[in-house]
């Protein structure tokens, strides 16, 4: 079986605690401005790690578990879960791995 995280563009980052606004706009095929408008708008979290208050010009950095609530959501309200039928059979079993694992290890929902 193939890996859905290289063969078919899925959306985790694998290993990361931490992730930039232009990796996350790429992976969902937006603009980095449109990222940072959802930042901004307060939809995804993120924290500014800049050091440039004269020129105020944030550089966000987004914990990979606001991400995935981020994307989890997105999926769940705005298609409802049927859109994870329509989803390559690869990704759904890797989908089912990492809940399954998650619900496993016990731990507490956020």
């Amino acid at each position: 079986m193939s890996d859905p995280e290289t063969n078919y563009g899925g959306f985790f980052f694998p290993d990361r605690t931490t992730l930039g606004v232009p990796e996350i706009a790429e992976k969902l095929m937006v603009s980095t401005k449109h990222i940072t408008n959802l930042i901004e708008d307060g939809e995804l979290n993120a924290v500014n790690t800049s050091k440039d208050t004269k020129n105020k010009r944030a550089n966000y950095r987004i914990p990979v578990e606001a991400y995935n609530e981020f994307i989890t959501q997105r999926l769940v309200h705005s298609a409802g879960a049927s859109i994870l039928f329509d989803l390559h059979e690869a990704v759904q079993l890797d989908l089912y791995r990492r809940l399954k694992t998650k619900f496993e290890s016990g731990e507490p929902k956020q």
